[in-house]
């Protein structure tokens, strides 16, 4: 499961740059993360209109193979960004694994806590709520990628 989820860090990463730099959005399939990020474990990667990457999951298992992921972005907490209407400015965060969007497996990297309590199930956390939503595999496949793409 870390690849699939390594595969849309790909994509969180790019997108969140187009949004915040503006300009036109790209359309379905052409926020320039969908390529490049098949493996053994992932089927495909696509984008719809507003950033909503999916990736789809093969050769781990029937129980799971062709089952997808999501990762949404985020305009503000619970509301989808729209590439109509938020171009050109900063995304509140993402949200991964939810049924709402697709995704037809949910587990640990990508399930989001109980409401009020921070992944460890503690009350009252001060965690922003990217950080809340995506587990911390999700942070270390992008810290991991980053470090990677700067030859570490």
């Amino acid at each position: 499961m870390s690849e699939v989820i390594i595969a849309l860090s790909a994509c969180r990463t790019t997108i969140t740059a187009m949004y915040q730099t503006g300009g036109s959005p790209p359309g379905a399939n052409n926020w320039q993360c969908e390529s490049g990020v098949l493996s053994s474990y992932v089927a495909g990667v696509t984008t719809d209109a507003d950033g909503k990457a999916s990736a789809t999951i093969q050769g781990i298992s029937s129980d799971v193979n062709s089952k997808v992921v999501t990762l949404v972005p985020l305009a503000s907490a619970g509301t989808p960004a729209s590439a109509s209407t938020d171009m050109g400015g900063n995304l509140f965060g993402w949200r991964c694994g939810a049924a709402a969007d697709g995704t037809d497996l949910l587990r640990d990297t990508c399930r989001a806590p109980a409401a009020g309590t921070d992944r460890a199930g503690q009350a009252g956390s001060s965690l922003p709520f990217a950080t809340r939503t995506l587990s911390p595999l999700f942070h270390a496949a992008a810290a991991c990628r980053r470090a990677t793409s700067r030859g570490r």
